[in-house]
């Protein structure tokens, strides 16, 4: 046989295989990408302040490629970001936006997507927390075997710092009249004490005789107490003292329901525990306890929408 058309045979032959060998292998399947984790720092973030958006691209498919990942926000695309990805592996994309108004966003990147809230920006600023609306109605002293008032507050959202307790009050009594042992208390939402401290009533006036014109009997007093931080529900708790008969009468309110005010008696050990009954008489208005509201009054400084 002629060399030249062996040889032409051979690579035939040999080209014929592989075309037969290439044809029996399937195709590898094309990139295919897929994106998720998509996370937020920080969490939650206020008007103006940068936020990085990032998320997990991944290349499940059988071939090398590129992806353009888009960050949307409200269906709007702002960025795109080009990530060339080998078949089976993963890399991060990270974007950076701010807002310059409050409100829920959706953002995406791909086929993930989450909602993001943009507060209004924060500003530190002094507070009044109260239950009432300063109207004062009458002066009630605690019925024994009652000891002390107890009032109920919540503090604004983000935290609060307590500086000042402010109360409504009058003594009755002598003017050389001293009350024994009263006590202020803070107390946090478990009604653990967090402050404890004597208060003079000497800061109030002493009257020795009661009229109708109740609205001129008392004074508010300010109380300045070491910062407390406090957050969610805490308590105020006026210990009254050991006096009999005579002593301290606390302002009190009837122009909003009561679910805020209420009264202790103090056991032998000490320990403050919030009443089960109401020892007024049902013949008064402040019989009925959802229409009484103590005039106690909480200031401190607050982180609040700026204005």
């Amino acid at each position: 046989m002629n060399i030249k058309i062996f040889s032409a045979a051979v690579i035939f032959l040999a080209v014929a295989a592989l075309v037969v060998q290439s044809g029996c292998q399937p195709a590898r399947p094309p990139a295919q990408f897929d994106v998720s984790s998509l996370s937020f720092k920080p969490a939650q973030a206020t008007i103006g302040e940068t936020v990085s958006i990032s998320a997990e691209v991944s290349n499940n498919g059988g071939m090398q490629g590129v992806y353009r990942a888009t960050l949307s926000i409200e269906g709007t695309s702002m960025q795109t970001q080009d990530i060339e990805l080998a078949p089976g592996t993963s890399q991060a994309v990270n974007f950076q936006f701010f807002r310059d108004k409050p409100g829920k966003y959706e953002i995406a990147i791909g086929n993930a997507n989450a909602s993001y809230t943009v507060g209004p920006k924060l500003v530190s600023q002094e507070v009044e927390v109260k239950n009432d609306n300063s109207i004062i109605t009458d002066y009630l002293a605690v019925v024994r075997p009652f000891t002390g008032y107890l009032v109920a507050f919540t503090a604004p959202t983000g935290g609060f710092t307590i500086s000042d307790v402010r109360i409504n009050g009058l003594i009755y009594g002598g003017h050389g009249f001293q009350i024994k042992d009263p006590e202020l208390q803070i107390l946090d939402k478990d009604k653990k004490v967090l402050l404890r401290q004597t208060y003079p009533g000497n800061k109030f006036p002493v009257l020795t005789f009661l009229t109708s014109n109740y609205a001129v009997q008392g004074a508010w007093v300010d109380w300045d107490v070491p910062d407390i931080k406090v957050q969610g529900d805490f308590y105020v708790h006026i210990y009254t003292g050991t006096t009999e008969g005579q002593g301290f009468r606390l302002g009190v309110s009837d122009s909003l329901g009561n679910t805020r005010s209420d009264l202790t008696i103090r056991d032998n050990k000490g320990i403050d525990n919030t009443s089960n009954g109401w020892p007024y008489a049902i013949a008064n208005w402040f019989g009925d306890k959802t229409r009484v509201n103590w005039l106690v009054h909480v200031i401190g400084t607050a982180m609040v929408p700026q204005e």
